[in-house]
């Protein structure tokens, strides 16, 4: 008899429960350029940018369209082995912190540097067509 009362309370819980109510249909998928961007424009600024490195063509850089882990489109970059260590140096310098890419002044991506890159190549995700287009014709042009 002792659990009656117990039974009784979590019945009568259950009762005042609201049924649950319809919710909004979904908005419109943003796209990153509904996004505001929260890093300036870089003013007169031209070419391929990683932080303060300027990346030139010339077939110094190379860049490489692929997928992600998700199959999401993505670009490698490639840098030459005269590079590298200045990859390595501006990751050391901004780990735990945000690393700006630019294409003529503009950010295109910021992760965050979570380690030192040390082989010289990355990948960046999370581009539209035009912004990956901008990227290749950015990294193809020379300095």
């Amino acid at each position: 008899m002792a659990s009656l009362p117990f039974f009784l309370f979590a019945a009568l819980a259950l009762a005042q429960v609201a049924p649950p109510t319809p919710s909004a249909p979904p908005g419109p998928l943003l796209s990153p350029h509904d996004i505001p961007n929260p890093f300036p424009r870089v003013k007169g600024e031209k070419g391929f940018w990683i932080g303060r490195m300027r990346l030139c063509g010339g077939g110094a850089v190379t860049v490489t369209r692929t997928t992600d882990l998700l199959g999401y489109p993505a670009l490698t970059i490639a840098l030459p082995p005269a590079l590298k260590p200045l990859l390595k140096a501006e990751t050391e310098r901004l780990l735990g912190r945000q690393m700006t890419i630019r294409v003529d002044g503009e950010t295109i991506s910021a992760p965050n540097v979570n380690e030192t890159i040390s082989g010289g190549t990355l990948a960046v995700t999370g581009m539209d067509e035009a912004t990956m287009k901008a990227v290749e014709r950015a990294a193809k042009a020379p300095c």
